[in-house]
């Protein structure tokens, strides 16, 4: 019974998590896609910029922005509502993923 729980339990979490400030719950489309990394895609390949960056998470609908550098060890954390932009050693964006 607990295995049967455990989908429902996730989109609950998602729905809470993303509960904007004033406690209205996204809609069910957001719950279930809280971040489209193929949205964010126009941003590989440009040199990192916070403009840039903020562009791309807006466009992919993340609530989070997380940038690693290349060479940087980061927790692998999952977070649904979260756009992850990797830079190479130029500082160029090599790839958008989200979680």
């Amino acid at each position: 019974m607990t295995r049967d729980l455990a989908p429902a339990a996730l989109v609950f979490l998602a729905a809470v998590t993303l509960a904007d400030a004033s406690g209205r719950e996204p809609s069910r489309e957001a719950a279930d896609m809280p971040c489209d990394a193929e949205a964010a895609a126009f941003a590989v390949g440009q040199r990192y910029h916070e403009d840039v960056a903020d562009e791309a998470r807006k466009a992919s609908g993340a609530a989070e922005l997380r940038v690693v550098p290349e060479g940087l060890e980061v927790p692998m954390a999952i977070k649904p509502d979260r756009l992850t932009l990797w830079l190479d050693g130029d500082g160029t964006i090599a790839r958008a993923t989200c979680g």
